[in-house]
């Protein structure tokens, strides 16, 4: 299914797995030597936001009959 197929009926499957990403980015913690700027766990806890922000946008599309680009 392409993104731009995504239609209603899939907001309650898109929720949860909003949910599912924001308990998953919120419970990152860092570790002890992410002091240094470690490039794998910066980009582990970036990849985790942009899920959460890439998420949020999709359902604010569907909700609001926006074309999703």
């Amino acid at each position: 299914m392409s993104v731009k197929d995504l239609t209603t009926a899939d907001l309650p499957e898109l929720e949860a797995q909003l949910q599912h990403a924001l308990d998953k980015a919120r419970g990152m913690s860092l570790p002890a030597h992410a002091v240094r700027n470690c490039p794998s766990d910066l980009q582990s806890q970036d990849h985790a936001w942009r899920m959460v922000q890439n998420l949020q946008y999709l359902i604010g599309c569907i909700e609001n009959g926006r074309p999703i680009y």
